[in-house]
């Protein structure tokens, strides 16, 4: 029994050693840890200490830096002398000024002072203008057997003063009337030039607008369109439909209205090409009432533009009639320029129109659109034309409905684009529903798209009798040479060396339009870009085996020189070079990227 006791005992000692043994390694493991941990700590602020000496020293550096510079600053402003006529009180205050401060305030000086010399400059050359258009009102009220007399007389008086009319001239440049085109910067050959006067009226809501006023009550409340004499002046009746001018688009040659494209100068291009209807950019109402003068340069017309209309684009019917109000009364009267029609924008499917309800939305809402139409010719003696779409969406086609109305309304054409505001400018445009309203209505129909040659010009007139035209709007950018296609009813080739004449010529009309200042340069170089977007898309006849379509992928081929393959590039950098080519070198910082990138054509 002893034995077998004492076993248990020993292995207790064991274990509790064992325990003692573990305990003691572990203390040991512990200690030499904190020791590391320790060590590491003191490293690390050893570092930070060293860093923040330098740093400490770098801004003490500094500071004296600093120091060293205002006491510069201070010596020189003692140096200077002090005016007597200042008084004690602004001394005291420049005394606490920092001289930092003073010279800030001293170049803000400098400033003010060159801004009210340039606003008494441009005064004083406005004042000129305003005498001299008022002498040109005088002038034109004479009888043209004065003017002829008093043409005699200078010219028998030039002979004898010689050089000294010269020198008595610079003093009766306020006395003589200048010739058409007001002020310097403006071409001689444009017409439709607006007058600063009208500007200042417009922005302080000075002109009277009684027309539309006694227009917009009647049809607000239901005007059928009859007025009594009785009721007001006759000056101040609204026209009636038997007073208006009849249009005559029948027969002609018309150039679509574009945005940004459909310039001036380009459609100075067009007229040299055998356009014969010219419509204007996309003018805003809005901004025409608001006095905004960048507006007002898209109704210019040129000399060669012979049937000249200005398209409208408004959300309500009181803009609408304000502003074809206000056109009608400024440049239809002029002896140079003046307007043929109007032409309300109810067709264009940007998203920036259509949110502020204009353009295709008005597709939408009819009650809206025929008050526009009804607003506008009430107040003009000229033709109102009405521009839609097939619809707004797909499976909603309303173009019949809208023709319709707007014949009703007082149109006296409608120009129908065979597309719907979703499809923009994508798919092949639908003219079965364009023939159909021709026939359904008795103003004359307009259509337009997808006309890229004079076979498809020609096709469209014989499936439809009842056709009053066709607008080029697309294929004119791409090919200017389509209108003589049309009238000499033969496919024409132009060489890559008679395209760049065409390039060359645009050029010129948009220096002599927007001027030939670093100013004009750049902004003709920009519009020559964007037309360059739509040119590289011509494929020479010459190339193909099969006649080029406008909708669809572009075809390929080999170019014939260096100058065809260089016209027929996608890429802005070869843009860049043909721009370079007529106009100079761009700077290293000019980039671009075209605004109209239509998806049917692709890569």
């Amino acid at each position: 029994m002893g034995d077998k006791l004492s076993k248990p005992s020993q292995q207790q000692s064991n274990s509790s050693t064992k325990k003692q043994i573990n305990k003691r390694k572990r203390k040991h493991k512990e200690i030499s840890s904190k020791k590391k941990f320790v060590n590491r700590n003191q490293k690390a602020k050893q570092k930070k200490n060293e860093l923040n000496k330098n740093e400490k020293e770098k801004k003490e550096k500094e500071k004296e830096k600093k120091k060293e510079i205002v006491k510069k600053q201070a010596t020189k402003t003692v140096n200077k002398k002090v005016t007597t006529n200042e008084d004690p009180k602004h001394q005291q205050k420049n005394k606490n000024i920092k001289p930092k401060q003073k010279d800030i305030r001293q170049k803000k000086k400098k400033a003010r002072s060159k801004r009210q010399q340039q606003r008494k400059f441009i005064m004083d050359n406005r004042k000129e203008y305003y005498e001299q258009q008022k002498q040109l009102k005088r002038t034109r009220s004479e009888t043209t057997t004065t003017n002829s007399t008093n043409n005699n007389n200078n010219n028998n008086t030039s002979n004898e003063q010689g050089n000294d009319q010269n020198n008595n001239n610079k003093n009766k440049s306020n006395t003589k009337p200048k010739e058409q085109g007001g002020y310097k910067g403006i071409p001689k050959d444009e017409g439709n030039i607006l007058d600063f006067t009208l500007i200042r009226k417009l922005r302080k809501k000075q002109i009277d607008f009684q027309n539309t006023e006694y227009v917009i009550s009647r049809l607000n409340s239901t005007f059928s369109g009859v007025i009594s004499a009785t009721k007001r002046n006759q000056s101040q009746i609204p026209i009636k439909r038997e007073d208006k001018r009849k249009i005559d688009l029948k027969g002609k040659l018309i150039l679509a209205p574009l945005t940004t494209l459909g310039n001036l100068p380009f459609r100075r291009l067009c007229v040299g090409e055998g356009a014969e209807v010219t419509v204007s950019e996309m003018v805003l109402g809005n901004k025409i009432l608001l006095g905004k003068g960048a507006e007002f340069s898209l109704v210019r017309r040129h000399e060669s533009e012979k049937y000249f209309g200005v398209q409208i684009a408004a959300s309500s019917h009181w803009i609408a009639s304000k502003t074809t109000e206000l056109l009608t009364n400024e440049f239809c009267c002029g002896e140079k320029g003046g307007i043929d029609f109007f032409d309300l924008n109810s067709s264009c499917p940007i998203d920036f129109a259509v949110k502020k309800k204009m353009g295709a939305y008005l597709l939408e809402e009819p009650k809206r659109l025929s008050s526009l139409v009804k607003s506008m010719s009430l107040v003009t003696h000229l033709p109102v034309t009405l521009k839609i779409r097939t619809g707004f969406r797909k499976n909603k086609i309303v173009a019949n409905k809208i023709a319709a109305l707007g014949q009703d309304s007082g149109a006296s054409a409608i120009f129908i684009h065979g597309r719907t505001q979703q499809q923009r400018y994508s798919l092949h445009a639908d003219w079965n529903v364009i023939y159909d309203v021709a026939k359904s209505v008795s103003v004359p129909v307009i259509g337009s798209g997808d006309v890229f040659s004079q076979t498809e010009y020609w096709n469209h007139f014989d499936q439809c009798d009842n056709l009053g035209g066709i607008a080029i709007g697309r294929g004119a950018l791409i090919k200017p040479w389509i209108f003589r296609e049309i009238k000499e009813r033969q496919v024409l080739d132009p060489s890559a060396s008679e395209r760049l004449d065409l390039m060359k010529k645009y050029v010129k009309y948009g220096l002599e339009h927007w001027g030939s200042d670093q100013r004009g340069i750049s902004r003709t170089r920009r519009f020559l870009l964007e037309w360059l977007s739509f040119t590289w898309r011509y494929v020479p006849t010459g190339c193909l085996e099969r006649a080029q379509v406008l909708v669809g992928n572009i075809p390929q081929f080999v170019p014939r020189n260096d100058l065809e393959a260089l016209l027929s590039s996608n890429r802005t950098e070869d843009w860049l070079k043909i721009s370079s080519l007529l106009l100079g070198e761009t700077e290293s910082e000019f980039k671009f990227t075209p605004t109209h990138i239509s998806r049917s054509w692709r890569k």
